[in-house]
C-alpha cells in the first residue's frame, strides 16, 4: 500500500518532523514529503548534509506552495536534552507538528563475540533510544497541540523484528523493541486522538550498512537491496 495513496496518508498542509534526515530513507522521505504539500523539518546530527539537503529539495520542488517550508535542526537524539533542545525550538518558533517520522537507525553487522561493548552499545542508542527519546520528549506539546488535524507517530522498525539471522545481533534486538514500542504508544495515545504506525522495510540500501557481517561463502546473503529513494514512496 502506498503511503501516499488516496485518503490514506494525506499531508499537505501539515507540518512533518523526520529524524534521520540527513540521509538514506529519511532524506527520501522528506523530499516525498515536501512534493505532496507538507512542510517539513530535517533532523540529524550532520548539520553539514542537512544544510544541504534543504536546499536540494527546495530546488527540486519549484511548484512548491508558498505557505510550505523546510527547515532542519542538528540534533544527536541519543543525547535527551538534545531532544528538548528541538522542543524548545518548536516552541520558540510556535511550531505545532502533525506528523513525527521516527526513521533514525544504522546497523553494525558482526558476530556477537567480536563486536565491542562501544558497538553493542551503539546499537541501542541509535536503533532505540534516538526514537524513545524523541518521542517521550515531545509527547505533551505534541499531544496538547493546537492543530486540529490527526495527528500521527510513525516508527521504523524492520522486516528483521519477525525473523533474526546470524550477524545482525546488534541491530535487530533493538528492532523488535522498536515494534514493542510502537504497539505500546498505539495503546496508550489512543485516547488523546494520536494514530501510531509502524513500519517493517526490507533490505534496502543505506549509507548506514557499515560493513558485511560474514563471509558468503559460510552464510548466503541476499544482496539485492531496494533503493531508498523508492522506500521514500512505498511501504
Amino acid at each position: 500500500m502506498a503511503i501516499f495513496g488516496s485518503n490514506k496518508f494525506p499531508v499537505k498542509d501539515k507540518l512533518v518532523l523526520v529524524t534521520g534526515a540527513s540521509q538514506g530513507l529519511g532524506y527520501a522521505l522528506s523530499q516525498k514529503l515536501y512534493e505532496q504539500g507538507a512542510s517539513v523539518i530535517l533532523i540529524a546530527r550532520n548539520k553539514t548534509k542537512l544544510s544541504s539537503n534543504v536546499d536540494q529539495i527546495i530546488n527540486s520542488t519549484p511548484n512548491a506552495s508558498s505557505s510550505q517550508f523546510v527547515e532542519y535542526i542538528s540534533a544527536d537524539l541519543t543525547i535527551y536534552e538534545e531532544n528538548i533542545k528541538i522542543l524548545n525550538y518548536l516552541k520558540s518558533k510556535d511550531y505545532h507538528p502533525d506528523i513525527l517520522f521516527c526513521l533514525a537507525g544504522s546497523s553494525h553487522p558482526g558476530f556477537f563475540m567480536e563486536l565491542t561493548p562501544d558497538e553493542l552499545s551503539q546499537g541501542i542508542d541509535i536503533n532505540y533510544k534516538t526514537a524513545l527519546y524523541f518521542i517521550h520528549a515531545l509527547s505533551k506539546y505534541f499531544v496538547h497541540s493546537k492543530t486540529k488535524s490527526q495527528k500521527h507517530i510513525v516508527l521504523c522498525s524492520s522486516t528483521v523484528a519477525f525473523y533474526q539471522f546470524t550477524g545482525y545481533i546488534q541491530y535487530s534486538p533493538m528492532k523488535t523493541a522498536i515494534k514493542a514500542l510502537g504497539d505500546t504508544l498505539r495503546q496508550e495515545l489512543k485516547p488523546y486522538g494520536v494514530k501510531v504506525s509502524t513500519l517493517f522495510p526490507g533490505n534496502f540500501a543505506r549509507k548506514a550498512h557499515r560493513r558485511k557481517p560474514y563471509k558468503t561463502s559460510n552464510y548466503p546473503v541476499h544482496r539485492r537491496r531496494i533503493p531508498a529513494n523508492h522506500c521514500g514512496s512505498v511501504c
